[in-house]
C-alpha cells in the first residue's frame, strides 16, 4: 500500500458551513458543532482514506480558509500546492453562491485547471432555499467541477466530495506510475 499525500484548499464566504462540515467528516458524523466559531485564517486537520480500488491510502491534508474579507489577500498562500480545491455555499443564501466565481477565479490563478468541487451546502433548509440544484450543477458544469449536495447539520452525504477527491487522487497517481513504467 503507498500512502499519498493530498492537499485540498476549502474556500467560501463566511458562515456557509465549511468548518462544521470538516468537523462531520473528521468525526464520521458524530461532532457537529453546536457554537459558531469563526476560522481565523486557515485551520488544518488532516484525514487518511483509503482508496479501495487501487489499495492506496490518501491522506487529505484539509485547509479550511477563513472566508472573511481580511484573510483574502492570503487566499494564494493557502492554495499554493493544493492538488484540489472545494468551494462552498449555503443554499440559503443567494450571495454565497454569487461569491463562487470569485474563490474560484482566487483557487485557479495560480494553477488554471486545478480540479474543483462545488459543495451546496445546508440542503436541510426545505421551504427557505435560495439556490436550487441546478444553478450549482450548471456553475460547475461550466467550470468544469464536481458539484455535491450536502447537509452538514444533519450529516448527509458529508463524506462524498471528499471521498471523491481521495478516488480521483489516487487514480491520477496510478496513472503516472503506469505511464513512467511505460517510458521505461
Amino acid at each position: 500500500m503507498t500512502v499519498l499525500r493530498c492537499k485540498v484548499a476549502v474556500v467560501g464566504d463566511p458562515t456557509v458551513g465549511k468548518s462544521a462540515w470538516l468537523q462531520m467528516f473528521l468525526s464520521n458524523g458524530t461532532n457537529y458543532p453546536r457554537q459558531y466559531v469563526m476560522t481565523m485564517g486557515a485551520d488544518l486537520c488532516v484525514k487518511e482514506i483509503e482508496h479501495s480500488e487501487t489499495g492506496n491510502s490518501v491522506e487529505l491534508y484539509l485547509f479550511d480558509v477563513s472566508g472573511q474579507d481580511v484573510y483574502r489577500r492570503f487566499i494564494e498562500n493557502y492554495v499554493e500546492g493544493a492538488s484540489f480545491f472545494v468551494v462552498m455555499y449555503d443554499v440559503g443564501h443567494r450571495a454565497t453562491f454569487e461569491s463562487v466565481t470569485r474563490w474560484v477565479e482566487a483557487c485557479r490563478k495560480g494553477r488554471k485547471g486545478m480540479p474543483g468541487i462545488l459543495i451546496a451546502n445546508k440542503a436541510d433548509l426545505g421551504e427557505k432555499v435560495e439556490v436550487f440544484d441546478s444553478q450549482g450543477e450548471s456553475f460547475a458544469r461550466q467550470h468544469n467541477m464536481t458539484f455535491f449536495k450536502i447537509s452538514a447539520l444533519k450529516g448527509d452525504n458529508v463524506a462524498a466530495p471528499l471521498n471523491h477527491i481521495a478516488s480521483k487522487f489516487s487514480t491520477a497517481y496510478e496513472e503516472r506510475v503506469r505511464t513512467l513504467q511505460f517510458l521505461k
